[in-house]
């Protein structure tokens, strides 16, 4: 990581097995004065022929912890395509809870999907 003193809260990680890249994750903070102890988890992509090898959640495990030792965040917040339990699930073991539903929220092929919102603080 290679800190920006303007935006400590902005950084992406990635996860390499044996020299490959397998998955991202990133953290996007808000720079409003009255919003600036958020940051929201963004990008977060695993390779399909990585996944279910703990990629993902080591990702989001130190995406957590370099989070945390940031005086000025407070919490993360992110959200999640409804019925991806998988996901979903990864989430809720690291930490984050469920606290709102955005109804409605992408349009996929013309059908519309709801995302779950999620918060660790």
């Amino acid at each position: 990581l290679t800190p920006d003193a303007a935006r400590p809260h902005d950084f992406f990680l990635g996860a390499f097995r044996a020299g490959v890249l397998c998955g991202v994750v990133g953290l996007q903070g808000r720079y409003r004065p009255k919003e600036f102890h958020n940051a929201t988890l963004v990008g977060m992509v695993v390779a399909p022929e990585h996944a279910g090898l703990g990629v993902g959640r080591a990702l989001v495990e130190a995406l957590v912890q370099h989070a945390r030792r940031l005086p000025s965040l407070e919490q993360i917040d992110l959200t999640v395509t409804a019925g991806n339990d998988r996901a979903r699930v990864l989430y809720e073991r690291c930490g984050f809870a469920q606290v709102g539903l955005l109804p409605r929220a992408i349009r996929v092929d013309g059908r519309y999907h709801d995302k779950l919102q999620m918060q660790l603080r």
